[in-house]
């Protein structure tokens, strides 16, 4: 097993993950309310509707062109890089903005960690190849990073597949739209239906993780049990009433 994914097997072993599309769903949860034991991953644009995670994940370098990338590299205990980058400098090539560039490198140095990855399903318990589909789907592949930390409940939220209801998560945290004309391809239903496919291989052929949709204007329910987005929140403590203090008189 390769040296830099060691420390990384099984970390979070027992607790539950959330991995964090960019589909409008994911404007339905309040995370503030988020029970302490789930470890956030998010994915690509969906930092833009938080205001804290444990892991920002991106699998290409046009999210470093995006002003966001700065946001999300800022709310995020570390950046998980996976694709064939070998250090930050690598992953910055893409920015021709030096300023923002040597802006970003420096952000990030500190927290920044780089995996290969591979195309082979399915998920593998120990590495070194972080495995998701052959296409973009940074989703895949970050859920894969969640197993091997040792998550073996992992609730898929903002993960919509479906344009019907919008493309994207609103900018709730960010506070600045998020425009992708130039930079990359907008979401179309030709890659949500490819995403949508390998999450069924991902069904089939992963026995020992259990996989739970939390985006019920997506499409994901139809492969996965959907878990109501409530019993993901912090139990509220019920107030204790305080009894009338009862007074004794003598006679």
């Amino acid at each position: 097993m390769a040296n830099y994914i060691k420390k990384y097997i099984n970390k979070h072993k027992g607790k539950r993950a959330i991995v964090c599309g960019t589909g409008p769903s994911l404007n339905d949860i309040d995370f503030n309310l988020l029970s302490d034991d789930i470890i956030i991953f998010a994915c690509n644009q969906s930092v833009t509707a938080l205001d804290k995670c444990d892991y920002f994940c991106i699998a290409d370098n046009a999210i470093i062109i995006m002003d966001f990338f700065e946001h999300g590299a800022e709310i995020c205990n570390e950046v998980i890089v996976m694709g064939p980058f070998n250090n930050e400098e690598d992953l910055m090539s893409n920015n021709h903005n030096s300023k923002q560039r040597n802006k970003f490198v420096e952000l990030i140095k500190k927290k920044s960690k780089f995996f290969p990855r591979g195309s082979n399903l399915p998920f593998n318990k120990t590495g070194p190849i972080l495995k998701g589909p052959p296409g973009e789907d940074v989703v895949h592949i970050t859920s894969h990073f969640a197993y091997l930390l040792g998550c073996r409940e992992i609730i898929l939220a903002g993960v919509d597949l479906t344009t019907d209801n919008g493309i994207y998560c609103k900018s709730t945290m960010y506070k600045k739209e998020v425009k992708w004309e130039g930079v990359a391809f907008y979401n179309n239903n030709d890659l949500l239906n490819n995403s949508f496919n390998v999450w069924q291989q991902i069904k089939e052929s992963t026995t020992d993780v259990k996989f739970l949709d939390a985006s019920p204007r997506g499409r994901l329910n139809e492969i996965f049990d959907s878990i109501p987005i409530e019993s993901l929140y912090k139990a509220t403590p019920v107030p204790q009433k305080t009894a009338n203090p009862t007074f004794l008189y003598r006679q």
